[in-house]
């Protein structure tokens, strides 16, 4: 039987397999959607002078599409796509539509209107999804007991990241705010990494002044469904209350509970912030990989 760490590092490793095989697609997608932008402009400014609102539409796209490339200073994320392909659908609508519909021949504007038709219903799945995530994320007002969960996310050698500290500084501030409150730090060891997530957190939050008596580390997750259903066991171990306020992003917190219900744990978001240069496109990852999970049947 395999040890509890061999799995572990197996299912981070599957994880990392993933992650480089969408980095390699968005290398790709990302740059061609910035190719068929500029051959829609050369094309549409040809059969008709950009200018009004047409100029100012593509000019907004465009920098649309390039906010989408903002985390390149840190890595490729499949997020970029559905940002860069929303900033394409309306640049390259107004660079194209307008003359086509008034110089096209019959058969290219019944063509492009199937092609801008069956793109608009994508762009607005896409919102509508983000906006039910939107208000997934709002916390309730009346809380009763509850036990806090953070949910781990990366480490640069061996430290939390700016996500993840900005996580565990929401987790720190609540803990001081309640002071019987107690909480839990959630997540497993990546091959690359010296230690788990959650031992990580457990002792930044320890930097931060909170009682060690308070933090309670499960470190043999490697999902966010055994996030949760680790955490479970452990705080029902532990006597602790079960619905679990749990910190994360604002983006995940639609996913998450949606996971935690799965994983039969009441929960409710605790919300910190993203950087606004990055928020999109993790904003977009989590509403791909909200549709995979309706593909899959779950929901």
């Amino acid at each position: 039987m395999k040890s509890a760490e061999s799995r572990v590092t197996e299912a981070a490793q599957a994880i990392k397999r993933r992650e480089d095989g969408q980095k390699r697609i968005t290398k790709i997608a990302v740059p061609l959607l910035g190719v068929i932008m500029a051959v829609s402009a050369v094309t549409g400014c040809c059969m008709i002078p950009v200018s009004g609102w047409r100029l100012a539409v593509m000019i907004a796209s465009a920098a649309f599409y390039l906010l989408s490339c903002s985390s390149l200073v840190s890595t490729w994320t499949i997020g970029m796509i559905p940002q860069a392909g929303i900033g394409a659908y309306f640049f390259c609508a107004a660079a194209l539509l307008p003359p086509v519909a008034q110089y096209g021949p019959l058969w290219l504007k019944i063509a492009a209107g199937i092609v801008f038709g069956a793109a608009g219903v994508i762009v607005l799945y896409i919102f509508s999804v983000l906006a039910v995530m939107l208000f997934g994320s709002i916390a309730p007002r009346a809380r009763g007991e509850y036990t806090l969960l953070v949910l781990g996310s990366k480490l640069k050698n061996g430290k939390p990241g700016r996500m993840l500290r900005r996580r565990l500084d929401k987790a720190a501030s609540e803990l001081k705010k309640h002071p019987g409150l107690m909480c839990v730090v959630t997540g497993g060891r990546a091959p690359d990494q010296p230690c788990a997530e959650a031992d990580a957190m457990r002792e930044y939050l320890l930097e931060k002044g909170v009682d060690a008596e308070r933090v309670i580390v499960e470190n043999l997750s490697s999902t966010t469904y055994e996030n949760f259903l680790f955490s479970r066991k452990i705080i029902e171990e532990k006597g602790l209350p079960v619905r679990a306020g749990v910190v994360t992003d604002r983006f995940h917190q639609f996913r998450s509970g949606r996971i935690a219900r799965t994983a039969r744990m009441d929960s409710f978001p605790v919300s910190c912030g993203t950087a606004w240069y990055f928020s999109v496109q993790f904003w977009m990852r989590d509403m791909l990989c909200i549709t995979e999970r309706l593909i899959r049947g779950h929901w």
